[in-house]
This record gives C-alpha cells, structure tokens and sequence, in this order.
C-alpha cells in the first residue's frame, strides 16, 4: 500500500500563513477587549490598530475560502476524470465510480 503525498498549493500555503498571524492577533484583540472594554490601541503609527482590522478581515477571507473550496470539492466529486458530469446512477453507486464504461477509484 502506498502512501501518497498530498502537495498544497500556493492559495492554500498562503491561507495557512495569513492564519498563523491573525488568529492569535484577534485571540488578543478579543482578550484586551473583555479586560479593557476597548481594543487594542493604535500602536505607534496607527500600526496595532491596522494589524487587528487586517487580521479581522483576514479570518474573514479564511472563512469564505474554506467555504468556497467545501462547497466546490462537493461539485468535483460528481464529475468523471475526463471532465464529464456522471449520471444520477453513477452517484448513488457509493462502492465504486463508473465513468463511460471505465471504473475510477474513488
């Protein structure tokens, strides 16, 4: 049995960088607001303050990726390798996929 390695593509290493920097910058917006009542203050040159509003619309677009590429793996799944949409048969055989005649792994 061989075990395959699965490569990420440059959107996806960039979706983990940008969460690896934001995530913890909004945990510490969240915590400074409960203590404080308010956010996080500008910061010498406004820079605190623009870093938490990107890493706010960062999550934001971490959210509507995931979403985007949950709802478009669930389309791929129902289209053969040669690029044509299987029949309603094809999709309910949950055992094995047929495309044209050929058998695919699933």
């Amino acid at each position: 049995m061989s075990e395959e390695v699965e490569e990420f593509s440059t959107s996806e290493k960039a979706v983990v960088a940008s969460g690896a920097i934001s995530i913890p910058v909004v945990l510490w917006s969240e915590w400074v607001l409960k203590q404080t009542g308010c956010g996080l203050p500008p910061g010498p040159g406004g820079s605190l303050g623009a870093l938490d509003g990107v890493s706010y619309l960062a999550l934001v677009g971490i959210v509507g990726y995931s979403a985007f590429t949950k709802v478009g793996s669930h389309f791929r799944a129902y289209v053969c390798s040669d690029g044509s949409p299987m029949s309603r048969t094809q999709k309910q055989d949950s055992s094995r996929m047929r495309c044209k005649g050929k058998t695919q792994s699933s």
